[in-house]
């Protein structure tokens, strides 16, 4: 049940995020590509925190941050950061930023709205990708299969998002793969989040850039 409903809420953000022009509500700047992000971040945090209350409906004893990441994986974890960072970072300046010409200047314009539009896009696609999947079929299935199911619900979504296509989808599987196994083994939430969370700030800085 929890995996369907996921599954739905990944559609849902995949409609949400094809119909944006239509459903933008949010005008906070004079930006459309801004308010057009804001409002899907929005509307899609609100499914989030909906799904989230089914979860707890049917499982009240899971703990969304956990209290089992241990020093192992304050090691771990800082280490994945960084490593993933390198990855999409070299990955959006070879295909962005140096094509067009971007500066530090550009990148950095936008930093309050891109640290707003990365919390909520981490949180979001955490509790619907990862979350939801590895609460609906830990302890059902072998962990293997866990965290290849994330893998693929988080990727396969990604072909249509930023980074794009079949690469796009590649990388987001193989980092979705690494933060079901974060979740697993922390027992918490907590450096999934934080691990997208960076590299959402890294895609949101050149997005808005780039506009």
């Amino acid at each position: 049940m929890l995996v369907g409903l996921a599954l739905l809420g990944v559609v849902g953000l995949i409609v949400v995020g094809q119909n944006i022009a239509a459903l933008t509500w949010l005008q906070v700047s004079d930006d459309i590509q801004v308010n057009q992000r804001l409002s899907y971040q929005v509307i899609t945090f609100g499914m989030a925190l909906a799904y989230l209350g089914v979860v707890y409906a049917v499982r009240p004893q899971v703990r969304l941050l956990g209290v089992g990441d241990g020093e192992s994986w304050r090691s771990v974890g800082l280490s994945f950061t960084f490593w993933v960072s390198v990855a999409t970072g070299a990955f959006l300046y070879l295909n962005v930023v140096q094509p067009l010409g971007l500066g530090v200047e550009a990148l950095l314009a936008n930093l309050p709205v891109v640290l707003v539009l990365a919390t909520l896009n981490a949180f979001t696609e955490e509790a619907l990708t990862r979350f939801g999947v590895v609460v609906g079929l830990h302890g059902v299935v072998h962990v293997r299969w866990v965290y290849l199911v994330s893998a693929l619900v988080f990727g396969l979504p990604h072909y249509f998002g930023v980074p794009g296509g079949v690469v796009g989808a590649l990388m987001s599987g193989v980092l979705g793969w690494l933060l079901a196994r974060s979740l697993v083994e922390t027992r918490g939430v907590f450096w999934a989040w934080f691990i997208h969370f960076v590299q959402d700030v890294l895609i949101f800085s050149v997005l808005l850039a780039a506009a």
